[in-house]
C-alpha cells in the first residue's frame, strides 16, 4: 500500500483543486445554460474529471497495483495478487481519465479560439492546430491500446513486459503531442494579446492567465519527469491533479469573465 502521509496528501489536495475546477464548470454552464457547445464540452469534462480524482484517491488507499519490484512477488498471498489486479484497472481508467481530461480541454480552448479568430488570418492556425490536436489524440490513444500485448497484460500479476506496468513508451509519446500542443496553444493568441492596447491592470490580468497556461506546461513536464525517471515515485499523482485542475481552471475562466467583471471591481 501507500504511505499514509501521502494518501492524506492526495486527498486534501486533489478534492480542493477539484472543489473549485467543478465551480468553475458550473458557474460556465450557468453563464451559458442554452449554448450546445458549452454542454457537449463541459459535460464529458465533469464526468473524465471526477473519474479521474476517484481513481487516484482509490489507487493511493488500495493495495497496490502490478507496479512492484519483481523480488516481492513471492511473497504475495493470492488475495494480494488479486487487490493488484483490481489496483492495476484502476490505473487503466486513471490514464484514460486524464487523457480525456486534457484533450476535452484542447477542444474547449480551441474552440474559443476559433470564436477569436473570426475574420483574421489568424484562424487558419488555428484550423491547422485543431487537425494536429485531433492526429494527437489519435496516436496517443493508439500507443496506449498497442503498448502492452496481450492487453489484459495491464493488469495481469506479474506483467507479460515492463510496458504494462510502467507504461514509458504510452507516456513518452502522451507527452510529446501534449505538451507541443499545449505550446501551439500558448503561441496561437499571443499576436492577438500583444496587439492589444490595455490599460495595466489587464495587462496584469492577462498576464495571470498567461502564467497560469505555462503552469500547465510545467506540471505536465514535470509530471512525466516523476513518472519515467522513477516508476516508484508516486509524485506523478499530485502533478496529474495540478495539471488537470489548473488546465480546467485556464479553458474555463474565460467563459466566466463576465460574471467576474460584475462581482470583483478590480477586473472591471
Amino acid at each position: 500500500g501507500f504511505d499514509i502521509t501521502f494518501q492524506r496528501q492526495l486527498a486534501q489536495q486533489s478534492w480542493s483543486l477539484y472543489a473549485v475546477g467543478i465551480l468553475i464548470i458550473s458557474l460556465r454552464l450557468t453563464l451559458r445554460p442554452l449554448a450546445m457547445a458549452t454542454w457537449l464540452i463541459s459535460s464529458p469534462l465533469q464526468g473524465f474529471y471526477t473519474a479521474l480524482i476517484i481513481c487516484l484517491n482509490t489507487i493511493a488507499s488500495g493495495g497496490g497495483s502490478n507496479l512492484f519490484p519483481p523480488d516481492q512477488f513471492q511473497a504475495f498471498t493470492p488475495q494480494d495478487i488479486q487487490e493488484r489486479m483490481k489496483g492495476s484497472k484502476i490505473v487503466l481508467v486513471s490514464e484514460q481519465a486524464m487523457l480525456n481530461v486534457i484533450w476535452t480541454l484542447k477542444t474547449c480552448m480551441l474552440y474559443m479560439f476559433s470564436r477569436l479568430t473570426m475574420g483574421t488570418h489568424q484562424r487558419r492556425a488555428v484550423k491547422y492546430l485543431a487537425v494536429y490536436v485531433g492526429l494527437g489524440y489519435f496516436a496517443v490513444q493508439l500507443a496506449f491500446f498497442t503498448a502492452c500485448r496481450p492487453f489484459n497484460g495491464y493488469w495481469a500479476v506479474p506483467p507479460p513486459n515492463p510496458q504494462c506496468t510502467t507504461l514509458q513508451h504510452y507516456a513518452i509519446i502522451q507527452a510529446c503531442f501534449n505538451l507541443s500542443s499545449d505550446v501551439a496553444m500558448l503561441l496561437v493568441p499571443l499576436p492577438m494579446v500583444i496587439n492589444l492596447k490595455l490599460p495595466l491592470k489587464q495587462k496584469i490580468i492577462l498576464s495571470i492567465v498567461f502564467s497560469m497556461g505555462i503552469f500547465v506546461i510545467i506540471a505536465a513536464v514535470l509530471t512525466k519527469v516523476y513518472n519515467l525517471s522513477d516508476v516508484y515515485d508516486t509524485s506523478y499523482m499530485l502533478w496529474y491533479t495540478r495539471e488537470a485542475s489548473v488546465a480546467v481552471y485556464v479553458a474555463n475562466l474565460p467563459m466566466i469573465w463576465p460574471l467576474l467583471r460584475e462581482y470583483v471591481p478590480f477586473l472591471r
